[in-house]
């Protein structure tokens, strides 16, 4: 549990309470059963309602604040900045708050909330960009989008209990309020690329890429019929529960309730920091040859990098984070000089991140990080405006975002 966040009291009745805005992982057990939530704690004002997130495309860039209100930067050559002024940061419109952000290849989904009159919640998906592959849903037929359109059901009707969205490149999964996966985009050529429930598939916690994640922390792979097939994690023969996964191009980064972190898929460019085979059943991510990384709060994938984020609290009660990445480094996106670090197979420190990190979020070739003051980091490539510090030249060093700080903590959202 992030104890930064979150603390919960020791004696019955047990009660929780929220230390700060953010996601805190929780093992919750009754009768002898347990099971791994992520509590939300939001801030109290209209200006710190939702937790912050960076979601990075091929070559864009999409910002959520904590009030709400969604920011883009970068390439617009399909509309994903989801604004005709592409030349400077900017806002996208959209008529409700938004709670939740995804990235495709060249499109962009926002999870919006709105309480009713009525008292009754409702949820919407929102996309925009590039729909070659049918990626924005059924809302529209049109080649691309500047203006987010809602996501429809496989009733036609507009989806209002979304929870969230995953997607790689154009292949989009939406996770429901009550468990349910649904999935569209180019992987779903069985069903025409059109929206259409994932089979036995329930009680889903979390979606990541082409995975999905169970309340009872088991992971689920989702193959191209549209099937979920059962991500093995042993620790010496006995099931390990996930309380978080992040998903890469071909890899899979997974959380355990020890703090541990996990690797499943392809290690081409070592992004599963470990030399075994992680194809079959996923290993333990090491940072040399005999010793393992632990004690771990938070995870990232980029498309063929990985990260990790280790959280100690210090005697004066401050925070102080480091951020370990491996894999790709082909655009120094693991904070080193590519042309001397390539690849790098074992999680290794990051020196250039802030120590004061509330997210860490990673796309294709950046890495993105949110300091405690809402300040959003960025590192990698950058040849599209990225990491949007006025230059197109890569950076192996965290570089703040924005020609001026961009306050993603702070400042009311414009109607």
């Amino acid at each position: 549990m992030n104890k930064d966040i979150l603390t919960v009291s020791e004696s019955a009745p047990q009660t929780m309470t929220g230390v700060k805005a953010g996601k805190a992982n929780l093992k919750v057990t009754s009768g002898g059963v347990s099971a791994y939530v992520v509590v939300t704690v939001s801030g109290g004002s209209e200006d710190d309602k939702y937790t912050p997130m960076v979601a990075a495309g091929e070559g864009f860039t999409v910002v959520l604040k904590a009030n709400g209100s969604v920011w883009t930067w970068g390439d617009n050559s399909s509309d994903q900045l989801g604004r005709s002024t592409a030349d400077t940061i900017g806002m996208v419109s959209i008529a409700e708050d938004v709670m939740y952000i995804a990235a495709g290849k060249n499109s962009a989904y926002a999870v919006t909330y709105k309480k009713n009159a009525d008292g009754s919640e409702e949820s919407k998906l929102y996309a925009w960009g590039d729909n070659t592959f049918g990626q924005l849903g059924g809302g529209t037929t049109a080649a691309k989008l500047v203006t987010p359109v809602a996501i429809t059901g496989p009733n036609g009707k507009v989806m209002t209990n979304v929870k969230s969205v995953s997607v790689t490149d154009n292949s989009v999964l939406v996770l429901t309020n009550d468990g349910f996966v649904y999935g569209f985009g180019e992987m779903f050529v069985y069903n025409s690329r059109k929206i259409a429930q994932i089979p036995n598939l329930t009680g889903v916690a979390q979606i990541s890429g082409m995975y999905a994640r169970t309340t009872g922390g088991m992971v689920w792979r989702i193959d191209e019929s549209g099937s979920p097939q059962k991500v093995s994690i042993k620790k010496n023969n006995s099931d390990v529960s996930a309380v978080k996964i992040v998903a890469g191009r071909d890899h899979l980064l997974i959380l355990d309730e020890d703090s541990r972190v996990w690797t499943y898929g392809d290690n081409t460019y070592g992004q599963i920091g470990n030399s075994e085979n992680a194809e079959s059943n996923a290993v333990q991510v090491k940072i040399s040859e005999n010793e393992y990384l632990v004690d771990v709060s938070d995870i990232a994938a980029g498309q063929y990098s990985s990260y990790a984020v280790k959280t100690e609290t210090l005697a004066d009660k401050t925070s102080k984070s480091t951020v370990y990445g491996w894999g790709d480094n082909s655009s120094g996106q693991l904070g080193k000089d590519p042309a001397t670090n390539e690849r790098m197979s074992v999680a290794t420190i990051i020196d250039s991140a802030p120590s004061n990190i509330d997210v860490i979020s990673a796309g294709y070739n950046q890495v993105y990080l949110i300091d405690s003051d809402g300040r959003v980091w960025g590192e990698g490539e950058n040849d599209l405006g990225q990491l949007a510090n006025g230059e197109t030249q890569n950076s192996s060093k965290f570089v703040i975002c924005g020609d001026s700080q961009i306050e993603i903590n702070k400042g009311r959202r414009r109607r």
